[in-house]
């Protein structure tokens, strides 16, 4: 099986890709755990942001200042993938939901139905048995 770089994926998909590689580069930073999560956070911020370019994405890491704006924006990411889960959830509970009462109406209607047969067959074996003078 063949598989797709994730770079190419993300340019299918019109999504944009920043590279570690680019990112080391653009902010001139050694290549470490601390750089490559730092640069997972900036990455993730910069692909929710359609009009933010790499060098604003950079500017992020690079200025102190900026950090706060980080934070700010991983919050508000963070804010919509709950309001989106909370979403997905209420939309899970109501099918659930739903199902649930149309497992309780077929089972309703399975009881009924076999009382129905329960009742025609006595039905029957009474006759048959009226008919052939067994009662």
């Amino acid at each position: 099986m063949r598989t797709i770089p994730l770079f190419f994926m993300l340019i299918e998909k019109g999504g944009k890709a920043m590279l570690y590689s680019e990112f080391l580069k653009g902010t001139g930073q050694p290549e470490n755990i601390w750089t490559h999560k730092e640069y997972e956070r900036i990455n993730r911020i910069y692909n929710d942001n359609e009009n933010m370019e790499k060098e604003e994405a950079y500017a992020l890491f690079q200025n102190p200042v900026r950090r706060e704006d980080i934070l700010e924006i991983e919050m508000e990411i963070i804010k919509r993938e709950k309001f989106q889960l909370e979403l997905t959830i209420k939309g899970l509970r109501e099918k659930v939901s739903n199902l649930e009462g149309q497992v309780k109406a077929e089972k309703e209607w399975s009881n009924t139905y076999l009382k129905v047969m329960k009742n025609d067959l006595n039905n029957m074996i009474y006759t048959l048995e009226d008919k052939l003078g067994i009662i």
